[in-house]
């Protein structure tokens, strides 16, 4: 918004069959009435266009973006409580407590929904609210917050206000029928005085009649049907007495253009009764919740992925799109990547997107090592509502998906040669063999804890096998092996003495990918010649 503007007051004083939360301009805002009906009760009406808070609140949510739900405040709960609950004071500075006010300022249950209007964009805010009783003058305000504002066990508020926060303020007397509005925006403290600057909305009117462009509001002048809990002090349970119920719409977008502001974004908001329209007003009864018109969308894939140089974990690729789908520029944007191991957060990749304008999407991408195949990749976005926003608390659903599977094919060779040679040993002449081979890695994946088996146990190896092999088709893919033995007997053909033994090798394949063997063990036959 613009802090260096004139700050321009117009209080409005108009007799009317309801509440005016907003006051209108001069042109037509057709396209506000036939999204919503704001005909003074909570039941859609049959061959009427738009929705109505039945079914916003309580069915499929019609077409708005957002919605608050009913926000209900129970009976002797959540009441502005000390001299510094004022609206001119920081949220911080705000105290509440349970308790009872006044019945005319008891608010019962507050709501609100966002829409946008298809014609020209425009971001459209309905709000309503119901009270216990109808009787005796009344004050009601409404806060749009951009910070998540909430309550704290202590009796504190949690959150502050942002500069562009907006109130509106109206004055029911005459048992409802005369209506003050006042409009203000948010626009910081200067030491412990605020500044809520008064916005000049032009003329009124009731919603229906005549036209607009800011606004309009409505109340019900004839019993109506709650379609939700409601009890009155004086009446029928489930209906609303006359100047029980309100409900009004603000086009934000009209009003950012009237005064040159850029739309903020509003996360929660605040239904409250006051004691006058002055802004130094003792504040009793509120409602707050959470109401997010920015949004944040988030897209995620991770289609490809592989085993890490050394072999110790895979490797997954991913990719995405966050976008704003909100009415807002939203700061300081970031998505957080999961690593792909359920419940661990420590190697989470942050990826920076900044500054991001209602619309607009920017794309994302990366890799990350996980000991799981497949792996689970989550993903999700965060973002302040506005450059003084204390937190990220505008945030998008966590997007996921599987990883593919990375499949690997291990496999193991072994050769084996040997010779024979006469030994002398004990004054006896003996036959000894020396053996040798080859074990080859011939997979696609690193083999280790290499085991040589050979079928002669007393076997001595002189060169034992590396215990590791790295995947075909790179150094250290073979390794030679060689030993000796003496054997105790030989199988004779006429003329030939012959010394046959087998050997075989096992290895376990990296990452978990099985064990490994040669289709067929190597057996080597040795021959020594006899003469007749």
């Amino acid at each position: 918004m613009t802090k260096d503007s004139k700050i321009i007051r117009v209080v409005l004083s108009v007799l009317v069959g309801g509440l005016l939360l907003m006051a209108p301009l001069s042109s037509n805002a057709a396209n506000e009435l036939t999204l919503f009906e704001l005909e003074g009760n909570a039941v859609d009406d049959a061959g009427t266009p738009g929705d109505d808070w039945d079914t916003v609140l309580l069915g499929s949510g019609g077409s708005s973006i957002s919605t608050t739900g009913v926000v209900v405040d129970q009976t002797d709960t959540s009441i502005f409580t000390q001299g510094g609950s004022k609206d001119t004071q920081d949220i911080p500075k705000w105290r509440w407590k349970d308790g009872s006010v006044p019945d005319k300022d008891d608010i019962t249950n507050a709501y609100a929904a966002a829409y946008l209007e298809p014609s020209n964009n425009d971001l459209l805010i309905y709000v309503g609210a119901d009270r216990y009783s109808n009787t005796g003058d009344a004050v009601m305000g409404l806060w749009l917050f951009q910070n998540e504002i909430s309550l704290n066990p202590d009796g504190t508020f949690n959150g502050e206000h942002a500069i562009g926060d907006i109130l509106a303020v109206a004055e029911f007397s005459n048992g409802g029928q005369t209506v003050n509005i006042v409009l203000y925006e948010w626009a910081g403290m200067q030491g412990n005085k605020s500044q809520l600057n008064e916005i000049d909305i032009g003329s009124s009117a009731k919603c229906g009649v005549g036209t607009f462009n800011i606004g309009c509001a409505i109340t019900n002048t004839s019993t109506e049907t709650s379609p939700w809990s409601y009890t009155p002090k004086a009446g029928t349970s489930g209906m609303f007495p006359p100047v029980s119920f309100f409900e009004g719409v603000f086009n934000i977008s009209e009003l950012a253009r009237q005064l040159n502001f850029e739309i903020p974004c509003f996360s929660s908001f605040m239904v409250q009764s006051r004691s006058s329209t002055s802004l130094t007003a003792q504040l009793k009864d509120f409602v707050v919740g959470s109401f997010e018109t920015c949004k944040l969308s988030l897209t995620k894939n991770c289609p490809t992925g592989g085993v890490n140089a050394g072999e110790t974990a895979f490797v997954y690729n991913y990719n995405g799109v966050v976008t704003n789908d909100g009415f807002g520029t939203l700061y300081d944007v970031i998505v957080i990547d999961n690593n792909g191991t359920p419940g661990n957060t420590d190697d989470d990749i942050e990826h920076t997107i900044g500054e991001l304008a209602a619309g607009a999407s920017q794309a994302y991408s990366g890799s990350f090592e996980s000991s799981e195949n497949p792996a689970i990749n989550t993903a999700q976005a965060y973002a302040r509502s506005s450059v003084n926003a204390l937190e990220r608390t505008v945030h998008s659903d966590p997007q996921s998906d599987t990883c593919p599977r990375i499949d690997k094919d291990p496999n193991i060779s072994i050769t084996k040669s040997c010779e024979t040679f006469l030994d002398s040993s004990g004054g006896q002449v003996v036959v000894g063999v020396n053996f040798s081979g080859m074990v080859c890695n011939t997979g696609d994946i690193g083999l280790t804890n290499i085991r040589v088996i050979e079928s002669i146990p007393e076997v001595t190896f002189s060169d034992p096998i590396a215990g590791s092999l790295s995947k075909a088709g790179t150094p250290n893919e073979c390794d030679g092996y060689a030993g000796t033995y003496y054997p105790s007997s030989a199988a004779s053909d006429p003329g030939l003495a012959s010394f046959s033994n087998t050997i075989t090798v096992k290895a376990d394949a990296v990452l978990d990918f099985g064990t490994v063997e040669p289709e067929e063990p190597a057996t080597a036959n040795c021959k020594v010649c006899v003469q007749p």
